[in-house]
């Protein structure tokens, strides 16, 4: 669950007070020197925290970065994007580590804050999938290329999705989408092959085997052409 990441540092400020004395050279009795004014750190702003989380996270400092994030999501008011963007942050690092359900519970928290989030949503998707919940992975998706249809991978996922659904003429939709806005995609050629045999059609899918070699065979050459260059 979320809550196992919810760890919450003190931001206690460290006061220092530094006193110093002063001796005569006749001996006399020390005189004491007031001590400066106690000066408190002050307290990081939200946009610190996620920064310096942020960083921690480049950094691979996963323990310090998910603190930060944990800190931002308790302090920061709702609606702010720093929150929104710690629990899909926090999902990230979850949904790496494997820990799905505590990646999806992220993803969603997210996705109620800011619902836009293309990169989150698409993530989310990923988790269900990657769980069973493929009707909620589809879900997810469609809403993706609704709103904007020009995204391939979105498009091969779901002609993937539908595979797994059995429902080959979807999944020829979308992986024909793909392949319109990426034709050198070799995985959605090897997809839609899947699909038209999913459905029984031989013959287009042997072609669409064809194109898949066809395409590594240039990836190859391409690739043989920059190390001989």
């Amino acid at each position: 669950m979320i809550g196992m990441y919810r760890v919450f540092p003190v931001l206690a400020a460290v006061l220092l007070a530094v006193s110093f004395t002063a001796c005569s050279k006749d001996k006399e009795a020390p005189k004491p020197v007031a001590a400066p004014a106690q000066q408190a750190h002050p307290t990081p702003t939200v946009k610190e925290v996620f920064d310096r989380a942020v960083a921690d996270l480049r950094a691979n400092r996963l323990d310090k970065a998910l603190t930060g994030f944990s800190l931002i999501i308790e302090k920061a008011y709702p609606g702010a994007p720093e929150r929104a963007f710690s629990y899909a942050y926090m999902g990230q690092i979850a949904f790496r580590a494997g820990k799905m359900e505590v990646a999806i519970q992220n993803f969603e928290a997210a996705l109620k804050e800011s619902p836009e989030m293309t990169p989150t949503r698409m993530a989310l998707g990923n988790a269900y999938f990657s769980v069973g919940r493929v009707d909620d992975a589809i879900a997810a998706w469609e809403k993706l290329v609704k709103a904007n249809p020009n995204l391939p991978t979105v498009h091969n996922n779901l002609g993937v999705a539908y595979l797994e659904k059995k429902r080959p003429d979807k999944a020829i939709q979308h992986l024909e989408q793909t392949i319109a806005q990426a034709p050198e995609n070799a995985r959605a050629h090897a997809n839609l092959a899947d699909a038209y045999r999913q459905k029984g059609m031989e013959k287009a899918a042997q072609a669409a085997d064809r194109k898949v070699a066809a395409i590594r065979a240039r990836a190859e050459a391409q690739a043989k052409g920059r190390a001989g260059g």
